[in-house]
């Protein structure tokens, strides 16, 4: 299941609001700071890694020298002088810091380490902050009720919040005496996953809770920014098993919003928070029929210009392509469109071994990456290629130049020994790494050195004139064959000419728009927003030849990939420099970004562009009725959202009226109003279970029904 809906049963957002007087916290005092480990590929959380709290980056640095050593946590802060903690499941976090320290992230499977900067923040993540907890929900699978963690609580339906109740603890064998308990309300946008506002916390601490953290802080109760806060509650016992929550609440300035109310109540015991539940106890829904509007959408073509061939296949331009190589030869160079004439290859090494060692493993990482090129181009490189190939060790004079801003005293030294032994003499040289722990700090960083660079020298002739590159895209038998003739012919102009052919470009974007694949880097160099008119006739200044810049079928066609893409803003842009006949796209890409249609004749022009859109206007515009029911009756009945607005549709005809919906048949048919509803929910959910979010969001649904297809009391 998508973002939203998992924010409505398990958001776990990342958030340091308790924290309502740490802005007042001088720099100098412990304030707590939160945050999340996020694996940047897999985006899942990473549990037990360990933080540590420094007081400043330097210190910070001198950290991980040490560590690095042994890799030890016990040896490493055996004293227990440096505050550490360890991320939890979610790959949460809660350490006191600095306003100027920094934190150190110690992965023990990989050993790793990582250092981040607090620079005032409350909240320090590595990797994307992962929102929300993602569920997944198959077809036909509605069952709910055993989500863990999810508290439905009370769930009111205005938009007024008055609430007197207790809140009773889990059980828990240990001491609360020493832990402090936070309950904080939160407005959360279920759209955006914004908070929308948070209160100030109730908080009551455990009689010891501060002479822990004393001697976790080494500081006073007044680093402490919520202390005054607790002051005003009852203190947190042993025996204590429930707690107050008192709360009054007019969530009227956010009626506009899709949001939730809840609870947040954490228990801190000395240092390590853990979540205990989230309340929801109020839920606002609105209806925004615009969301449902269809793109309909046939891209605009127009026929290549007639132009003299320039002269033909005979043009062949030499060609550079330099880079890094990294074990993969670049697939272009598989193209018979190109001549391979020169191949170099040179390995960088850093000095780290003696002389001879150096040199010997350069000669190996060139000696490696010919042995690829030469399978790759299968014996040319024997023959009918130049091959040239270099080694070189990075001197320590320049290693010197690297280090001096960030590790000036290293740099400082490295210059002194070269200058006692000489800048060749590695292994004498790379002793003046070997004290104070700098080993480990700038070995890594001259490790980087190492690489293996490549330049391939090529000529490249004209594979096809244009009239045989027309001649092949009229006669490509699919889809697939014509995208690989246009693409090599935008790619031929722009190597030959220094221009991509616009013809095959926008034929391509017009394939891709035909089968809904946003792709708006085909258009982007025929789209410029900033010339402000369509249509200019100009001449290249490379080659002389005419051309038109800001051709509209073009702007049009990159308007349409930028709706497929989602940015409506940047489609709405674009169309103002189009003509009036291309208004569609702006109400289409005006009324996706949550705008009310410009005028009668967008809603006219919309409605007129197909059924759904017929109906979706309609309902914006509260006029349902015989036109409604006769385009939903012809809408296809394969269509996840065909089902969903039949059900809408009865919903808004029966004003959410239950016991009416209940009591009154349906036209023709000996079932209920209702069992109509529930059923074609039923049947939009098995079909495209991502309309579960637009439906829990949606006012307009009834909200007994969706509860009876989930089989969860979620709003």
């Amino acid at each position: 299941m998508s973002g939203r809906i998992s924010a409505l049963f398990l958001a776990l957002i990342l958030i340091a609001g308790t924290l309502s007087a740490q802005n007042l916290t001088p720099d100098r005092m412990y304030r707590p700071v939160v945050g999340y480990v996020i694996d940047t590929c897999s985006t899942m959380p990473v549990k037990d890694v360990v933080v540590y709290s420094f007081d400043s980056f330097e210190d910070a640095l001198k950290g991980k020298a040490t560590l690095s050593q042994t890799w030890n946590t016990k040896t490493f802060n055996r004293k227990g002088d440096i505050l550490e903690t360890v991320t939890d499941a979610s790959g949460r976090y809660l350490i006191p810091a600095l306003s100027d320290g920094a934190l150190m992230f110690f992965f023990r499977d990989k050993k790793e380490i990582v250092i981040k900067k607090v620079l005032r923040r409350s909240s320090v993540s590595l990797g994307k902050k992962e929102e929300e907890r993602k569920i997944e929900i198959k077809p036909l699978e509605f069952d709910l009720s055993s989500l863990d963690g999810y508290s439905a609580g009370r769930i009111t339906s205005g938009l007024k919040l008055d609430l007197d109740f207790n809140y009773y603890l889990p059980y828990s064998s240990t001491s609360r005496s020493d832990s402090r308990l936070t309950v904080e309300r939160r407005i959360v946008d279920l759209e955006t996953g914004e908070v929308l506002s948070s209160s100030m916390p109730v908080v009551r601490d455990g009689k010891t809770y501060h002479r822990k953290m004393r001697k976790l802080r080494s500081k006073s109760d007044a680093a402490d920014s919520i202390y005054r806060i607790a002051e005003r509650f009852r203190p947190l016992t042993d025996t204590t098993s429930s707690v107050r929550i008192k709360d009054d609440l007019n969530a009227e300035k956010w009626k506009d919003h899709c949001f939730k109310v809840g609870y947040f109540i954490d228990l801190d015991e000395a240092g390590k928070v853990r979540h205990l539940d989230t309340l929801y106890m109020m839920t606002n829904r609105v209806g925004r029929p615009l969301k449902f509007l269809q793109h309909v959408f046939e891209p605009y073509v127009f026929e290549p210009e007639e132009s003299v061939e320039p002269s033909g296949r005979a043009v062949r331009r030499k060609l550079t392509l330099r880079g890094e190589y990294d074990g993969n030869i670049p697939e272009v160079l598989r193209d018979s469109i190109y001549e391979l004439t020169v191949l170099h290859i040179k390995a960088v090494v850093p000095p780290l071994r003696t002389y001879v060692e150096n040199m010997a493993l350069a000669d190996s990482l060139v000696q490696a990456a010919m042995e690829e090129h030469r399978t790759f181009f299968a014996g040319k490189l024997d023959s009918e290629v130049r091959v040239t190939r270099t080694s070189e060790v990075v001197r320590w004079s320049a290693v010197a130049d690297m280090l001096a801003s960030e590790y000036p005293d290293v740099s400082s030294r490295i210059r002194r020994a070269v200058k006692r032994h000489g800048d060749d003499v590695d292994a004498q040289t790379a002793d003046v790494l070997k004290s104070d722990g700098y080993s480990e700090v700038v070995a890594p960083l001259l490790e980087k050195l190492q690489s293996v660079e490549y330049r391939y020298d090529f000529l490249t002739a004209r594979r096809f004139s244009q009239k045989e590159y027309l001649e092949r895209f009229a006669s490509a038998e699919d889809d697939e064959v014509l995208e690989w003739h246009l693409r090599r012919a935008i790619e031929e102009s722009q190597i030959l000419e220094g221009r991509p052919w616009d013809y095959p470009a926008n034929e391509l974007a017009a394939l891709y728009i035909r089968n809904e694949i946003p792709d708006t880097s085909i258009l982007s160099p025929f789209a410029d927003r900033s010339l402000q008119v369509c249509d200019i006739d100009t001449d290249d200044p490379v080659t002389g030849r005419h051309l038109i810049r800001n051709r509209q079928e073009m702007v049009a066609n990159q308007a349409m990939m930028h709706i497929l893409d989602k940015d409506y803003a940047l489609a709405d842009s674009l169309v103002t420099i189009l003509p009036e006949s291309y208004r569609y796209l702006s109400d289409v890409a005006h009324c996706m970004e949550g705008e009310a249609p410009f005028d009668a004749a967008a809603i006219v022009r919309l409605s007129n562009s197909s059924l759904q859109n017929k109906v979706v206007m309609d309902m914006y515009r509260e006029s349902v009725g015989e036109r409604t029911a006769k385009a939903l009756e012809d809408m296809p009945e394969d269509k996840a959202i065909t089902w969903y607005l039949r059900a809408r549709y009865l919903c808004i005809i029966y004003e959410n009226d239950v016991p009416r919906m209940q009591s009154e048949k349906m036209d023709g048919l000996d079932v209920t109003v209702y069992e109509t509803v529930v059923s074609h929910l039923r049947k939009c959910f098995q079909t495209d279970g991502s309309l579960v979010d637009d439906a829990v969001l949606d006012s307009d649904v009834n909200e007994t029904a969706l509860k009876e297809v989930l089989g969860v009391y979620v709003l």
